[in-house]
């Protein structure tokens, strides 16, 4: 063996965080108490390289020795927040222990802490076995804990081995040192494990349907969760809301317990042009932040320098409903689309960005995606403020690669927990000492609330959620505004007035959305042009042979598309164009045409733009040529550039007749040059009434009349003493003409065929004249508008409602100054000074716009008053054999194929027939009564018996409730409150559909038991043979238009009564109108009142409420005449 002397002991070379030496620095020392080293407050000491120190993690307290108070440790929960974990996705996660610590300290004047009445419950279950609990109550007097005072729980379970086969849980409770146990047998039990833990509440996608979701209201501290040697900080690892962290948080957690509580961190953008400036920070190389939306499209966070064309940058924007970064540090850009679901879905998302020198990543809800940054630049050098929701001055030249700031997108949605170089930015404070608007505290968004139904959005709107209001999206509408309620102005261009707009500065286009509405007889002309100073770049949008075009040019390449076709066909068309990068998408009318992926990229300089107008006069035909028709609508990247036209055109007079029996007349327009030609615009409420007619010199000439029928338009033209008459359209969705909205009509007379042709707004209709002799259409003698002159005897009703814009041939006429005479005719068109809106009457009650007031209709809401806002006729039946009904004679006993029933109840009584129609015919009968609490209706109309049962909820719960039931022959539909509908249609399509012979209607009671399965006697007096009595209240009934309880407090000769059933309430009168025209005018509305119900192809299923919304109300209750 060799020598070993050589060999020496191996040096320390270097080390980080060893011990160097064993002495031990917290063992007492024979030194003075004073100089002895203590942990205070349960600080745990331990020695290092250069003395002793104290571990403070299983402390309340910071500092050298534990002795400073940890300001952090608290939580507010207002009902639906909650902190936890939840791991049950990963197995190898799950936690397993032999023994498990809880200790938390809370306070609250919120009665139910957990279970019931203000008592603490412990409740421990496994699988496989009972749950067991401990309940404790206070020992103060009260016996109560939510008493608004601390109080400190310690729960504990572990797991005991008795023997080889016995194990048991052990759980121990002690609130403020009070302490009960309880044992649980397991004997297949070799862990305590679990996978998800929450404090305050239960998310809602948490599948445990065990545990008891009532949300705690109060505070927490002091909350430790000990699993053997592992320690679980839920409210230090709360604060600090990283993406990496196992602990996540839902809702507007504030990490304080003052009264009033710290805002919480939270902010709610609800207005696109709102934006919070933040301090800036230098260097930013990390940031975290929560956001939640339901908008596709918008600006998240900008930090850059404020100057043209700035280089350095960093962004998050949402487009198409991705969330994508843009980054540049001065030598070029990158644009990462960081998320491949989209994320636009109402529920909170996770960004972190880590940076490092010219590398990074941007986490997004645990998905990682790398980027690393082009050139050399390394650091971001910005000197400006931090921008959240969108960006200021935008006159400014923001960078073409952040497309949100390029198309106007502002953010609109919550953000939380903005932390920028692991530093929370405090966004809550920093809104509170801002002057921002459209901005709120909090997170008001919810999931459970669908804002778009019913669809607030008027005229075929489509609705959009924007936290919890809405956005309507008016476009391939004529209309528009917040509710698309307002109609829009069509402008008249020919190409003689120059219409380019000169921008600011140069800009910079990636990304593009054009829409235009339009309306041209011309098949050539450009629609949107625009130009760059010294450079071929251009976008084009043009007609060429009635199809759309789109030219697309930049310095190295160039791009047309068509799409469309037949476009000069002189109706309204709208067409959009969207360009995101390399996506082209081409719409037309509503309908997505093309969808087109571009080769290259292509960025366009844009200088001035041409609305309408070309500003390459010298391109190539049809791109030189001015368009010539009808323009509504052109914006282009949020601008809309016929903005400043409209307001000219506003300034306009407008001719309005308004009385009822208002007329003029325009004489000799046998002299207004040019083809035959009448247009103008209208608005009325009148569902029939003379809008024009002329008045030949001669019999034989020809004559002209347009007239309004039950809401659509009638003409007539009569010539060589023949009359051809046509009547436009039905509108779809049961609307009409005489709804207070502007319309367009024109009649003209087509050239080559010899029709007329009738055009109002977008529906053409066409006249047929007799072909063998063509004959030119002109017009003699004179023009009336709005009524008969006196002396003329011609059946209408006068006109009352606006005419503007007048045009006869080719020559434009301001009927109220051209007029040759004029009676009851005002200038101007106020239209109604009280206008329907929402909530305008109370309870579902519908709203009739008159001219100059509203009126509520009450029948089907169970209600009365002016605006349906009181009781109707109530009366009260006792349970003693009672009952009200109505008598029909002998020979008005009806036959019916359709029957509603509205009216409201309230009862705590399982049983009782509330109203039941008795028929003449043998088999036919028609009954609603409650049994065991639920609605029902049995009915049979000759065939079988039909049962509906409405079980979605008991009604005999105290409350009011209102019923609608609608029946369309065999099928069936049912109502209550605002809850959704329950329809019926039997399998069966031959079954008999009609009601038979009704004799009477009776409410309270049923004349037999027909309706009853075993048809079983119930209690009744033999001498009048009622059965199945109610008990409880019944108000506002209305069958088939019948008011059965206010013909029986007005003393009808039809009721009759059995029994003592006492009026409580009296339905209000409605005040009667001192305008005989006024009146008129709501009978009229009234006889258009109808209910019409449409069964489902189901035999039996759940719908949402419909034909029931103020909005809808106009149409769903209007019946106009089919036989026009």
């Amino acid at each position: 063996m060799k020598s070993l002397k050589s060999v020496t002991s191996p040096q320390l070379l270097e080390s980080v965080g060893t011990r160097t030496n064993e002495d031990d620095h917290c063992k007492s020392k024979s030194m003075s108490s004073r100089e002895q080293f203590v942990c205070q407050n349960d600080g745990e000491c331990y020695s290092a390289n250069d003395g002793p120190h104290c571990d403070c993690q299983f402390s309340d307290h910071d500092g050298r020795n534990c002795e400073i108070e940890k300001n952090d440790g608290e939580l507010t929960f207002g009902g639906d927040e909650w902190v936890g974990y939840d791991v049950s996705m990963n197995i190898s996660a799950a936690v397993r222990a032999k023994k498990e610590n809880l200790t938390l300290t809370f306070k609250t004047s919120y009665l139910h802490l957990m279970l019931q009445d203000g008592a603490i419950i412990a409740s421990s279950k496994f699988d496989g076995s009972d749950a067991r609990i401990i309940r404790m109550f206070n020992s103060f007097p009260s016996q109560r804990y939510d008493d608004d005072s601390w109080h400190t729980i310690v729960l504990e379970r572990s797991l005991q081995m008795h023997s080889e086969e016995m194990v048991a849980i052990h759980m121990t409770l002690i609130v403020d040192g009070r302490r009960d146990e309880i044992r649980q047998y397991a004997p297949e039990l070799d862990w305590i494990s679990n996978s998800f833990a929450y404090l305050g509440s239960i998310p809602k996608h948490n599948p445990s349907k065990e545990v008891n979701r009532v949300s705690f209201r109060g505070c927490m501290k002091k909350v430790r969760y000990d699993v053997d040697a592992t320690r679980v900080l839920f409210v230090n690892l709360a604060d600090q809301s990283y993406g990496g962290s196992v602990v996540k948080t839902g809702g507007d957690l504030s990490y304080s317990c003052k009264n009033p509580s710290q805002r919480s961190d939270v902010l709610s953008f609800s207005d696109t042009s709102s934006y919070l400036t933040l301090p800036r920070w230098n260097s930013l190389s990390s940031g975290t932040f929560h956001f939640r939306t339901t908008s596709p499209d918008g600006l998240i966070l900008y930090h850059g320098v404020m100057q043209h064309n700035a280089t350095d940058y960093v962004a998050f924007e949402l487009i198409d409903s991705h969330l994508f970064m843009i980054i540049n540090l001065g030598s070029g850009v990158v644009r990462l689309q960081t998320t491949a679901m989209k994320v636009s879905d109402g529920e909170w998302h996770h960004v972190q960005l880590d940076r490092l020198s010219r590398t990074g990543s941007v986490i997004v809800d645990a998905i990682k995606i790398d980027f690393s940054t082009p050139g050399v630049s390394a650091n971001l050098i910005i000197d400006d403020p931090i921008f959240i929701g969108n960006v200021p001055n935008n006159s400014l030249a923001y960078p073409p690669s952040i497309w949100s700031i390029t198309l106007q997108k502002g953010y609109t949605g919550c953000i939380k927990n903005i932390r920028l170089n692991g530093v929370s930015a405090k966004i809550a404070q920093q809104f509170e000492t801002s002057n921002s608007t459209g901005i709120e505290l909090g997170c008001a968004l919810s999931n459970e609330l669908d804002i778009c139904e019913p669809n607030p959005c008027q005229n075929f709107g489509r609705c959009s959620r924007n936290l919890n209001s809405f956005d309507c999206d008016c476009s391939n509408t004529n209309f528009e505004g917040k509710r698309c309620e307002i109609e829009q102005t069509a402008v008249e261009v020919d190409g003689d007035e120059s219409k380019v707009h000169v921008l600011a500065h140069t800009k910079v286009s990636q990304v593009e959305h054009i829409q235009i509405r339009f309306r041209t007889a011309s098949t050539r002309g450009v629609l949107f042009d625009t130009g760059a100073n010294g450079k071929n770049d251009k976008i084009t949008v043009f007609l060429n042979d009635s199809l759309l075009n789109l030219f697309l040019q930049d310095s190295s390449t160039n791009n047309t598309f068509s799409w469309g076709k037949s476009l000069s066909d002189n109706h309204w068309h709208e067409l959009q164009v969207r360009r995101l990068g390399q996506k082209l998408l081409l719409y037309l009318d509503g309908f997505w045409s093309h969808s087109i992926y571009l080769q290259n990229p292509i960025s366009v300089e844009i200088d001035e733009v041409g609305a309408a107008y070309s500003v390459h006069p010298s391109s190539p035909p049809p791109r030189d040529e001015h368009f010539k028709g009808f323009l509504s609508k052109l914006v282009f990247n949020g601008n809309d550039y016929l903005a400043k036209t409209k307001r000219s055109s506003a300034q306009l007079s407008k001719s309005s007749s308004r009385e009822s029996k208002g007329q003029r007349n325009v004489d000799k327009i046998s002299s207004l040059a040019g083809a035959f030609r009448v247009q103008f615009k209208f608005q009325t409420l009148m569902r029939s009434a003379l809008i024009f007619f002329t008045l030949p010199k001669h019999d034989y000439d020809q004559s002209f009349r347009l007239q309004i029928i039950n809401g659509r338009l009638k003409y007539t033209y009569r010539t060589s003493g023949q009359e051809f008459h046509t009547t436009s359209p039905k509108l779809p969705y049961r609307q009409h003409l005489s709804d207070m909205r502007w319309h367009n009509v024109l009649i003209y007379q087509d050239e080559k065929t010899n029709d007329h042709v009738l055009l109002i707004d977008n529906s053409t209709t066409t006249l047929a004249i007799d072909k063998i002799k063509k004959v030119e259409s002109r017009m003699s003698g004179k023009l009336y508008f709005g009524s008969n002159p006196l002396g003329v005897s011609r059946p209408s009703n006068g006109y009352r409602g606006c005419i503007s814009t007048l045009r006869i041939n080719e020559n434009a006429l301001d009927l109220y100054e051209d007029a040759d005479s004029r009676m009851n005719v005002n200038r101007g068109c106020s239209g109604p000074i009280a206008r329907c809106v929402e909530d305008a009457c109370a309870n579902n009650g519908r709203c009739i716009q008159l001219w100059s007031s509203i009126r509520c209709d009450c029948s089907l809401t169970a209600h009365s008053g002016d605006r349906c806002q009181n009781p109707s006729t109530t009366v009260r039946f006792d349970g003693s054999p009672s009952v009200i009904f109505y008598e029909y004679t002998p020979s008005e006993r009806p036959t019916t194929s359709k029957d509603f029933f509205v009216f409201s109840f309230r009862t705590t009584q399982p049983n009782g027939v509330l109203i039941a129609i008795e028929c003449a015919a043998d088999q036919d009968y028609f009954t609603i009564f409650l049994n065991k609490g639920y609605l029902n209706a049995h009915y049979n109309l000759g065939s079988r018996d039909h049962t509906v049962s409405y079980h979605t909820r008991v009604l005999n719960d105290g409350f009011p409730h209102v019923i609608k039931i609608s029946r369309n022959e065999a099928n069936m539909t049912i109502q209550v409150d605002k809850l959704p509908a329950l329809r019926y249609r039997p399998r069966k399509a031959s079954d008999l559909v009609l009601l038979n012979m009704q004799t009477r209607i009776s409410i309270g009671a049923s004349f037999n038991t027909r309706h009853l399965e075993q048809r079983r006697m119930l209690r009744h007096r033999r001498n009048t043979e009622i059965f199945d009595s109610y008990q409880g209240e019944v108000s506002g009934i209305n069958v088939n238009g019948l008011m059965i309880l206010d013909l029986y407090e007005n003393g009808s000769n039809r009721i009759h009564t059995i029994g003592a059933p006492q009026t409580t309430a009296v339905s209000e009168p409605v005040s009667s109108s001192s305008n005989s025209d006024e009146d008129d005018e709501l009978a009229e509305m009234m006889m258009a009142h109808s209910m019409d119900e449409n069964p489902n192809e189901a035999l039996i299923e759940s719908l949402a409420p419909s034909c029931l919304s103020l909005e809808e109300q106009q149409t769903c209750f209007i019946d106009t005449d089919d036989s026009t």
